[in-house]
């Protein structure tokens, strides 16, 4: 049992501490269970079942990508994640306008889909401190 756990635990340590911030595993582990939380919290509250369980599955899916490529720069992931962000903005006005009757469950729902698209190329401390 011992070495089990001393080889799971091999697959996520480094060599010493991150060169940067945004290299932290714990960091990064921090930042997705937020991200996760506020998911559940939204089906909490009401949200439909569809945006807090993609939002979730987005986010996981991007932290694992963004955490494989953290030391890659490309130019084509940002641009598909570019034209992901952009293809969302149709949903803004019709969140907007529910918002301005009082109901806020879509646009934190729209936020929520968002996130979990920029989660695919995180590469910078701000951008993991703005995802908090």
């Amino acid at each position: 049992m011992q070495a089990y756990s001393k080889k799971l635990l091999g697959l996520f340590s480094r060599k010493g501490p991150a060169k940067r911030d945004e290299e932290s595993l714990s960091l990064r582990m921090i930042v997705l269970v937020i991200g996760i939380e506020v998911a559940f919290s939204l089906g909490w509250v009401g949200a439909p079942l569809w945006a807090w369980v993609i939002g979730s599955v987005l986010l996981g899916l991007g932290h694992a990508f963004s955490w494989r490529y953290r030391n890659s720069k490309s130019v084509v992931r940002s641009a598909v994640v570019g034209v992901a962000i952009l293809s969302t903005l149709a949903l803004v006005p019709h969140a907007i306008g529910l918002a301005l009757n009082g109901n806020w469950l879509p646009v934190a729902s729209f936020l929520l889909i968002f996130q979990g698209i920029t989660s695919f190329e995180m590469r910078s401390r701000a951008g993991l401190y703005a995802s908090i």
